[in-house]
């Protein structure tokens, strides 16, 4: 999954603030611009973008390049590798309702700390640690760029475990797109009736064959569920860096289908998506 969160960011001596006792003022100056670094983020699928990304799990590495157009990326290898990640598991532009929503939990379910400010692929960056909550998620480590507020490098950390880090070496941003005020979503054929704490639903996709995929979040992690007709994946998990997968059959009124779970979470959650699916209709 190609993840390009946006930030605006802080415009203080990190140096200086950690050096002299802050003031209460300081300190509120500090949460705003905090609190519009997270607007940002959140708006990171409107962004265009073209950059060249390498990507590392575990042994494997993969150098990728980048376009990003009103909310639809498009990814290709250049070193001749295949992409371990799904483009279609990126999360597309949230309504401006959406993105309200999601600031209140991502401020409620992640500790949120400003580190350093460093230069990264030639351009000033602003370091955020996201400490989770719970267990239900990763911790993540964003360098984002001071201008347009993309992560231009990033650490997955899963307990002790580094799971997967990204670098960009090449970038160029250009216009961000207006975000939609309502959603133009299909109505749901389905719903998670046990979502984990901090999860929202934010699309939902149709699917070929009367499948449908709908989309959640917390703001960082994002986790894809699809139920669609029997076919022939079968049932099983697969983990491979921060990207966990399972696949299972659930009995319907129409007959069995399948459900499809992916996504950058630790396996519980995606069990937990996968194992609390109840079919509308």
């Amino acid at each position: 999954m190609l993840r390009f969160p946006l930030f605006f960011a802080l415009s203080l001596s990190f140096s200086a603030a950690i050096a002299q006792p802050a003031s209460n003022a300081v300190q509120s100056n500090a949460a705003l611009a905090q609190t519009e670094l997270l607007r940002l983020m959140l708006g990171a699928a409107a962004q265009d973008i073209e950059a060249t990304v390498v990507y590392a799990t575990g042994t494997q590495l993969r150098t990728v390049h980048v376009q990003q157009q009103a909310g639809l990326a498009h990814s290709s290898a250049i070193d001749g590798a295949l992409l371990a990640r799904s483009a279609g598991n990126q999360a597309p532009p949230m309504t401006q309702q959406v993105q309200q929503q999601m600031l209140n939990t991502l401020q409620k379910t992640y500790q949120i700390q400003t580190l350093n400010a460093e230069r990264v692929a030639e351009r000033n960056t602003v370091q955020l640690l996201f400490t989770p909550n719970d267990g239900w998620r990763y911790r993540y480590v964003l360098w984002l760029d001071r201008d347009s507020g993309v992560a231009l490098k990033s650490e997955l950390w899963h307990e002790q475990q580094l799971l997967e880090n990204m670098l960009v070496t090449r970038f160029n941003p250009g216009q961000r797109a207006q975000v939609a005020i309502a959603p133009n979503d299909p109505p749901a054929l389905f719903r998670v009736i046990n979502l984990p704490d901090g999860f929202l639903r934010i699309r939902i996709r149709s699917g070929s064959a009367n499948g449908q995929q709908q989309i959640f979040s917390d703001g960082l992690s994002v986790v894809s569920v699809y139920v669609k007709p029997l076919g022939s994946v079968q049932q099983g998990r697969v983990s491979r860096g921060a990207l966990s997968l399972l696949s299972r059959r659930i009995r319907t009124p129409q007959g069995e289908s399948e459900v499809i779970a992916l996504g950058d979470a630790p396996m519980p959650t995606i069990e937990r998506f996968a194992g609390s699916v109840e079919v509308l209709r």
